[in-house]
């Protein structure tokens, strides 16, 4: 292995093991806000809860919060929501995107 190979192999490793990181104190954070239990690992969910099956993702950039953003600017007095559908998709798989102090206004807290 040549010494560049070697030094792009290390960054890689050292920027997998940040990003890792980054994504368990996410989860953790996701868990105590929610009121559930960061797992991670250990099952295909990253966070149990009783009432819903939560998988966490950090991202430094998200094209939904642009749209969640034009939601609010739309919004008087009540709650920005975004409604996702995927051509060609049915409709009963479509999504919805909040933000979490909204979810839990609305919601309750459902720890």
């Amino acid at each position: 292995m040549t010494p560049k190979a070697k030094t792009d192999t290390t960054e890689k490793a050292n920027i997998a093991k940040r990003n890792r990181k980054r994504g368990r104190a996410t989860e953790k954070a996701a868990a105590k806000i929610m009121g559930g239990k960061a797992i991670g690992a250990l099952s295909g969910e990253d966070v149990f809860h009783p009432l819903v099956s939560i998988e966490v993702k950090n991202r430094k950039s998200f094209v939904g919060k642009k749209w969640l953003e034009q939601a609010q600017r739309n919004a008087i007095q009540k709650p920005p929501l975004v409604y996702i559908h995927l051509t060609g998709e049915r409709h009963i798989n479509d999504m919805v995107l909040m933000y979490c102090k909204d979810f839990q206004d609305f919601f309750g807290d459902i720890k």
